[in-house]
């Protein structure tokens, strides 16, 4: 168990990552070895990961079957090399391939240390896992290869979602069948999640998230399905039944392709595909059938002392045996046009003149001229044949015009099908040696690709560079101490970052690096990862924080890296607060700065970074996260005005962050919220501020009493400093005049619910009043009465005589009672004198 010599793959579950990833595995207790019979007694066993090469990349202890949470019941890779661990109490982990656990999840509750469900069979597909219960209920676990922003530094970042899969027609049924396989047929955004479940009593079921039914078009099994493997990117279904018999179906189920009768009383160990194009079957001790289309088949050996695990992968299968790692694939058209025996295809022809041009055979120029040659000779014009003269009448000289024009057509053309058949060569020699795995055979095709491309003016070298980049690559990735055998294919699909991923997962740095100069990528993410490793390494705890920044500073000034908010990020996480604020004091992004100091509770520094930026999005930023902090229960014990003290003193000693929080306070208190408002001018005692809050508040008031009453809270506010008797003596007069006009409209007994002078200024209150008192239905000396009342509360509040005499012609020739306008004309000498009176007269059309 603990030595690498005594491992024997029977003896232990295997799971591989896909794109030439690691290898999983822990000791099967099943198939314990005689030599270890106390091993169960044992409270743990190791967990281990390889590379494809069989370099042990890391390893950790792993409960038994007597541990609490019962047996292993799956173990499998997510898409981002996550290993998934499913046991049977239903807890389901997630690890790195550094086995640092990301996040694990209980399906079920526990009751007095015991649950009430277990997990009977799961299947683990690229983005989750999804686990069938005793009692026949499918829960999936999915978003498992959701990542942070930037996964090389920054490691998982899990947001795992758990529900439940339609299953009640399942449960159903009786007698109540069990699951006997499980294939997750399709986890696309689009379409949601759907599984092939097949069940003892022979029936398949398709199942999603909100639906449930049997697969009817399909003719009955003739006896339960004990195994189903998808084809690698969908398309193909492969079932193997329990009485031998091989059946392939469209992933719909709505077809049937194949039928294969295997004749083996023994299920398989495992039923996987080969790429697209054929299924393969293992069984210990016998070796692999392979079963491609049509039905034909064959048979590859393996000695039962020589056990192996199959891979599929997305154009290949790896074969991991005892001692070696095999790759069994279909031969790529372009490899086998040139290496097929007699081929006349036109990239062999190429590739043969490329070995007479360097063995010094003058015959290589016969082979390039071969490809023209064998084109004249099968497009040849009907009806002449090559050398004949052609025909036509000597007397029409039109006729000589023509057949000369199209020679010279004809042979212009044939000129453009030998280039392409040229380049057509060409570019099938640098896709052979892209998929060749040996170095010599790659060297030969490419130099076969630039042999013929020197005959080509117009070829564009763009592809040819890009394969001897990518050559370089691959064969730095198949390097023993690697250990990542990916095909030109894989590469292709998964892209350079999803490499630089997986080598930065591995820790391999340097060859990160290296691929990024290779390729003319940019190296930051790379550089970033690697100096964040570097301080949280154990040995660096012993190193000063000047000889880190030395050390990590060099490489980012070599590199051309510019951001250190990461680096000083994973300082902090490791407690060394000293060196993540060096790093955060390189870090010339302001952005960066301020969140960053904001996840470390450093607020007025925050603030005072955003200010200086001259962002006001990041000073409300910065200020806002200070208050969810503060109103964050878990951070505050007792909730009481003196909660938001800090912000508010934050706020307070930069004038540009008080004017950005007001600003914010002030928009979501037109929304209802006024609390927090409130809060901060009582801070430092903005009695202005708070007053005008109060009148504006009594303004919007539609009752007089609450109206009064929030003027009269307003006027409370003003009365605190000497400094604001002007709003005091204002906000005073204001009250005094709403309670004149009440009174007003209670001594005439005017209509209350008319409101005759609610929300009316003096000027418009005198003015209605003047309006009022001309009505013909009052007694004249009602009229005069609420005349003098309103004059006199004009004079009250020093209104002069001239405005007063302006007022009351104005009011007067607004409801055009002239007589009264006559009879003010000729009380007394009139203070505006008479311009004013004729103007009105004029407007109103009297003269």
């Amino acid at each position: 168990e603990n030595s690498k010599s005594s491992i024997r793959l029977d003896q232990y579950v295997i799971e591989v990552a896909n794109n030439a990833g690691p290898i999983a595995m822990i000791r099967d207790e099943n198939t314990r070895p005689k030599s270890t019979s106390n091993y169960l007694d044992k409270s743990n066993r190791q967990l281990r990961i390889f590379s494809a090469s069989g370099n042990l990349i890391s390893e950790r202890s792993f409960p038994t079957s007597k541990g609490e949470e019962g047996r292993l019941v799956k173990l499998g890779w997510t898409a981002n090399e996550m290993l998934v661990t499913v046991q049977e109490s239903g807890l389901i982990k997630f690890s790195d391939i550094n086995v640092d656990q990301a996040k694990q999840v209980q399906l079920f509750t526990k009751e007095n240390n015991k649950v009430s469900e277990t997990i009977s069979i799961a299947v683990i597909h690229s983005h989750g896992v999804i686990a069938v219960t005793s009692d026949l209920r499918f829960i999936a676990v999915s978003n498992a290869s959701s990542k942070a922003d930037n996964v090389f530094h920054k490691g998982y970042k899990l947001d795992l979602n758990v529900f439940y899969l339609q299953s009640a027609p399942i449960r159903q049924l009786r007698p109540q069948p069990y699951v006997t396989a499980l294939e997750v047929i399709d986890h696309s955004e689009a379409n949601g999640l759907e599984l092939i479940v097949a069940l003892s009593n022979k029936e398949l079921w398709k199942l999603s998230e909100n639906n449930a039914h049997e697969v009817l078009s399909l003719e009955p099994l003739n006896s339960p399905a004990i195994a189903l493997s998808l084809s690698p990117g969908g398309g193909f279904v492969a079932c193997y039944t329990a009485s031998g018999l091989l059946l392939v179906f469209k992933d719909d189920l709505t077809n049937q392709i194949m039928e294969f009768e295997t004749r083996s009383k023994d299920p398989p160990k495992q039923l996987v595909w080969c790429g697209q194009d054929c299924v393969l079957m293992h069984w210990p001790g016998l070796g692999i059938l392979m079963v491609g289309p049509g039905e034909h088949f064959t048979n590859l050996y393996y000695a039962a002392s020589n056990p192996l695990v199959l891979a599929p992968e997305i154009d290949c299968c790896r074969i991991i045996t005892q001692f070696s790692i095999e790759l069994l694939q279909r031969v790529p058209e372009s490899i086998e046009a040139i290496c097929n025996i007699g081929s006349t295809d036109p990239a062999a022809m190429l590739f043969d003149a490329m070995e007479a041009f360097q063995d010094g055979d003058p015959k290589a120029d016969d082979h390039i001229r071969a490809m023209t040659k064998s084109y004249e000779q099968t497009h040849s014009v009907p009806g002449i044949e090559i050398g004949e003269e052609p025909k036509y009448d000597s007397d029409d000289p039109s006729n000589e015009i023509k057949v000369s024009d199209s020679n010279e057509s004809k042979s212009a053309e044939k000129d453009e099908e030998a280039g392409v058949m040229l380049r057509d060569a060409v570019t099938a020699c640098i896709n052979a040696a892209a998929a060749q795995f040996d170095s010599n055979e790659q060297k030969a095709l490419l130099r076969a690709a630039s042999y013929g491309k020197s005959f080509l003016s117009d070829f564009d070298s763009e592809d040819f560079v890009a394969c001897c980049r990518k050559l370089r690559v691959l064969n730095a990735l198949r390097d023993r101490k690697v250990g990542m055998p990916l095909t030109s294919y894989q590469y292709d699909l998964i892209g350079s970052n999803v490499i630089l991923e997986m080598l930065v997962r591995r820790k391999m740095y340097k060859l990160a690096l290296q691929v990024c100069k290779h390729l003319k990528i940019s190296c930051d993410a790379v550089v970033l990862s690697w100096a964040c490793e570097k301080i949280s390494k154990p040995e660096s705890a012993e190193m000063s924080d000047e000889s880190l920044k030395s050390i990590i500073l060099k490489k980012f000034i070599e590199e051309n890296v510019g951001s250190y908010a990461e680096v000083a990020r994973t300082a902090t996480s490791i407690k060394r607060q000293k060196l993540a604020k060096i790093f955060l004091e390189l870090e010339p992004n302001s952005r960066r700065q301020v969140e960053l100091l904001c996840e470390l509770g450093e607020y007025e520094s925050a603030t005072k970074k955003a200010i200086s930026s001259g962002n006001f999005d990041l000073i409300a930023f910065a200020l806002l996260s200070a208050e969810e902090y503060e109103d964050n229960e878990s951070n505050v014990e007792k909730k009481d005005k003196t909660q938001t003290s800090n912000l508010f003193q934050i706020a307070f000693n930069y004038p540009e962050a008080l004017n950005v929080l007001k600003a914010y306070y002030y928009n979501i208190e037109d929304c209802g919220e006024t609390a927090k408002i409130q809060k901060l001018l009582s801070f430092k005692d903005l009695l202005i501020e708070k007053g005008a809050i109060a009148t504006e508040k009594a303004y919007e008031e539609s009752n007089i009493g609450e109206h009064m009453a929030k003027l009269d809270s307003a006027l409370s506010i003003y009365s605190k400093s000497k400094e604001l008797n002007f709003y005091y003596n204002s906000t005073k007069e204001q009250i005094e005049l709403m309670k004149e006009k009440s009174k007003l409209e209670e001594e005439f007994a005017l209509d209350k619910e008319k409101k005759f002078f609610a929300g009316c200024s003096l000027y418009e209150t005198v003015s209605k009043g003047i309006v009022i008192s001309a009505n013909k239905n009052m007694t004249p000396k009602d009229r005069e009465n609420l005349t003098n009342a309103v004059l006199k509360l004009a004079k009250k509040y020093k209104m002069s005589d001239k405005c007063i005499c302006h007022l009351r012609v104005k009011s007067l020739a607004s409801i055009k009672h002239w007589e009264q306008l006559k009879e003010m004309s000729n009380e007394r000498k009139s203070p505006i004198g008479y311009e004013p009176f004729a103007r009105a007269a004029i407007d109103g059309g009297l003269l």
